[in-house]
């Protein structure tokens, strides 16, 4: 209180209109120029302060403070100590002077305990009446009045009279062993407190659960940054090996956008081309292909798709060197989450060699084809699977049959009816063509008759089947000749 006066420059004072003793506050004397408690706060020491054209005032002040309760505002000059003049505002607030109008407790106790004056408050809030002598119950009372009287000086304290909570303010009366006791009401106040006490108790202790929370989550965030920063680092390691990997490679190697652009390639793609990763990724790759091909490539890409991510496409591009070469490339796209292409990676193969070699074998085998159709030997071949894969036009003549007839029939039941020298029908197993695909052994210069609906007399052919096998030994081809000897067997 005193300290709070003192920050405000506020002072205070209370006049006992019953025993005419005189409070001043701290700051009040300081106002005046004085220590605190240095002098007796009288009412002349006090009109002795005040300028003397204003003492008039205060007499007005004072009549009003009489007539009844209620607060009085004024100003007035007054004289400090140390001669300084000062004018201060001012409030006199009459509540002693009608003891029996506050609703507050007032009373006066003695030292034993009796009750000398209680105003209606008193009785009707803590049932202590004038004459009365308190009793056990009022035990609180009874102490805070001994032990002002003991210290000579006013106190303070709280007297609780269930459910309602006083502040008490009790001041020796002077010269006698008893005092006044000024009690307020401060319930309300003290509800608010101790509602404010268990918010902040709540308040506390929802901080402490949610620093709690924050520190579990700032552990797991910490090791899941840890988590992140270890995969971090396994990710760089990773793509370091997976580009020098990539750089080892002797396939040609590059990613491009679906417009073409360049973003990577690497330096097997840039060796074969004769430029610098940077001058790639300047452009597309469609300066590189042979013109006639970008056509064919094109229709291949736009078949990428989420559901048919890879295409091979062979194609001839121009090198470094500007020599021609045929290479093979498989295109893989990645697509975003709405199946839309964003990138293609491309990894390519020269295959100039193999097409050479493809280009040499099939002119080979024109040749031969050529060669084998030209022969007055009829020649049969089958694939390991026994199914007939070539006849040459001797062959076709011999048996009397069509290449649509023949062409991807089994061998070993051919559409034509094999016999006997007698001339009666072989089983299927006694047929040399047959009998290879069981033993895997050749079959030589074996006579068999071959008649066909709407001849007039069996064709009789001398055949030999051969296998060819592979490493393992396993069948994978067999080629039969036939040679008509009708003619031989008539003579």
């Amino acid at each position: 209180f005193n300290e709070s006066h003192r920050l405000a420059r506020i002072g205070s004072w209370d006049r006992d209109l019953i025993t005419g003793v005189n409070y001043w506050s701290d700051e009040m004397f300081r106002l005046f120029g004085h220590e605190p408690g240095d002098a007796d706060p009288t009412w002349e020491f006090f009109v002795s302060h005040v300028h003397p054209q204003d003492r008039h005032i205060l007499a007005q002040v004072r009549q009003a403070a009489l007539a009844g309760p209620g607060e009085v505002e004024y100003r007035f000059r007054f004289l400090r100590a140390d001669g300084r003049k000062s004018a201060p505002s001012s409030m006199a607030r009459s509540l002693a002077r009608f003891p029996q109008e506050n609703p507050n407790p007032v009373l006066r106790v003695r030292r034993d305990g009796g009750v000398e004056y209680a105003n209606p408050a008193a009785a009707s809030l803590w049932g202590v009446s004038s004459g009365m002598a308190l009793d056990p119950g009022h035990a609180g009372l009874l102490g805070v009045v001994r032990a002002a009287l003991d210290d000579a000086t006013p106190r303070e304290g709280a007297l609780n009279y269930p459910p309602r909570t006083f502040h008490c303010a009790v001041v020796p009366y002077p010269g006698r062993q008893c005092a006044n006791l000024y009690g307020m009401d401060i319930t309300r106040r003290v509800q608010a407190e101790d509602a404010l006490r268990q918010a902040r108790d709540e308040l506390e202790q929802r901080v402490a659960a949610r620093t709690r929370e924050l520190g579990e989550a700032n552990r797991q965030l910490s090791h899941r940054l840890a988590e992140v920063q270890a995969m971090e680092k396994a990710l760089r390691a990773s793509e370091d090996r997976y580009r020098a990997v990539v750089e080892s490679q002797t396939e040609v190697i590059c990613r491009f956008r679906p417009d073409g652009t360049v973003i990577f390639a690497n330096e097997t793609y840039c060796r074969l081309f004769g430029k610098t990763l940077d001058e790639l990724m300047r452009d597309t790759w469609r300066p590189l292909p042979v013109p006639e091909d970008l056509g064919r490539i094109d229709r291949k890409l736009a078949e990428l798709a989420p559901e048919h991510p890879l295409v091979v496409v062979e194609n001839r591009v121009v090198d470094g060197a500007g020599q021609v070469r045929f290479m093979q490339f498989i295109n893989r796209g990645f697509f975003d989450a709405h199946g839309v292409l964003t990138e293609v990676q491309s990894v390519g193969r020269d295959i100039t060699g193999r097409r050479a070699a493809e280009v040499a074998l099939a002119e080979s085998e024109r040749k031969y084809r050529s060669l084998v159709a030209s022969l007055e030997v009829g020649i049969l071949t089958a694939a390991g699977d026994g199914r007939v894969d070539m006849a040459n036009d001797k062959a076709l003549e011999i048996l009397g049959v069509s290449p649509d007839d023949i062409l991807g029939c089994p061998m070993a039941s051919p559409p034509f009816l094999l016999c006997r020298e007698d001339a009666s029908p072989m089983r299927t197993e006694e047929s040399p063509l047959a009998r290879v695909f069981l033993t895997h052994e050749p079959q030589r210069d074996i006579t068999v008759g071959v008649r066909q609906d709407g001849w007039e007399a069996m064709r009789w052919v001398s055949m030999s089947v051969f296998p060819e096998h592979d490493a393992r030994g396993d069948l994978v081809r067999v080629a039969a000749t036939l040679t008509d000897v009708s003619e031989r067997r008539r003579m």
